[in-house]
């Protein structure tokens, strides 16, 4: 290696950022199992020996990227130090850094300033590649073929956690995995955004149940929500369902003819208020891929603009506690001649 000082070297942190620039990853996709440094061309994917045989694969089709080993006897902090002549500032990624590791790096590299990342990994996540749409087009089909399940499988008497390992179990079944634990909510509970799926809460005629679930391929992730009515639909239910896809439908409007996804968040929620129901308390959708939530955020507080090869959802909804909540969702991508809708599932369903 060149032993002239550079002016920055970084250190990545996020495993999804690891998965991203390199393609090492973990069953557990959360794990903070690895770190990467990178110093000008040269990377050092730092694992513990546990994941050596998959590191050293990554090696192999990386030319840049050498593999360090983390043990007691060889710990970050000393691996870092080794390569301190080459730079005199490290960037961090700030957001998921622990205290105990920046204490551990201050520590080892008492000379190298340290300072945090812009987030320029994220944001050259937010644009998809070809194969990376690919495997979110496969995962939203894959969604709605087990949302086609749910319609013709749903009987009295179910649990929510029935129908919740319902979708595990088809997904999983049909080579695919689980983009998040699945919500699953009758009645009162569709009132909770993120509510858990309870086992002793069972499912009676002229009931309201709301999924709110995805599949993921190759860990690229789909998310979609919709409503089933099932038996009769009372007439509240209905009406505040036809609000809520009004909202959805002058969202993606907006998003069709302007990039501005605050300006969709406002617009959605207006109709909503205007129809006397509160405006829904989170963004009107997010950016999905290699994370169920990443960016861009389509939010009024937010500034972010929607462009070309981004994958994100739309998904308004109104929440009436201890009566019932109705929320749509769909996933989009953003093309040069529009939106294009990946989630085709139908938005009325009665059964």
């Amino acid at each position: 290696m060149n032993e002239e000082i550079i002016s920055k070297a970084t250190l990545i942190t996020n495993p999804f950022n690891i998965r991203y620039l390199t393609g090492f990853m973990t069953p557990t996709p959360h794990e903070r199992s690895a770190y990467l440094l990178i110093i000008n061309d040269a990377w050092r994917l730092i694992v513990p020996p546990l994941y050596e045989h998959e590191a050293n694969i990554i090696q192999q089709t990386h030319p840049q990227t050498r593999v360090c080993l983390l043990t007691p006897e060889n710990p970050l902090g000393k691996i870092l130090a080794s390569h301190q002549t080459s730079y005199s500032s490290l960037e961090v990624e700030s957001q998921s850094l622990t205290y105990k590791e920046y204490q551990d790096i201050q520590l080892a590299l008492p000379n190298v300033k340290i300072v945090p990342s812009n987030g320029w990994i994220e944001t050259q996540r937010t644009k998809k590649t070809k194969e990376e749409i690919q495997w979110i087009k496969e995962a939203a089909r894959l969604t709605d073929k087990c949302f086609m399940l749910l319609q013709t499988n749903i009987r009295e008497g179910m649990s929510e956690t029935d129908i919740a390992w319902m979708i595990e179990r088809y997904i999983r079944e049909h080579d695919g995995h689980i983009a998040f634990s699945p919500i699953v909510a009758f009645n009162e509970h569709s009132a909770l955004p993120h509510y858990i799926p309870q086992h002793n809460t069972h499912l009676s005629k002229n009931s309201l149940i709301l999924v709110d679930f995805g599949a993921a391929i190759h860990g690229y992730h789909a998310d979609m929500t919709r409503i089933i009515f099932f038996g009769t639909s009372k007439n509240e239910w209905t009406r505040v369902h036809d609000i809520v896809k009004r909202a959805h439908d002058e969202a993606e409007t907006c998003l069709t003819h302007n990039n501005a996804g605050s300006e969709a968040d406002r617009q959605a929620k207006e109709i909503i208020s205007n129809a006397g129901y509160p405006p829904y308390p989170h963004s009107l959708g997010h950016g999905v891929g290699l994370e169920i939530h990443e960016r861009p955020q389509l939010s009024s507080y937010k500034d972010e603009t929607i462009e070309d090869g981004m994958v994100f959802t739309i998904e308004p909804a109104i929440y009436l506690p201890n009566k019932f909540g109705i929320r749509i969702e769909d996933l989009y991508l953003k093309t040069s001649s529009g939106l294009q809708k990946l989630s085709q599932s139908p938005y009325v369903n009665h059964i």
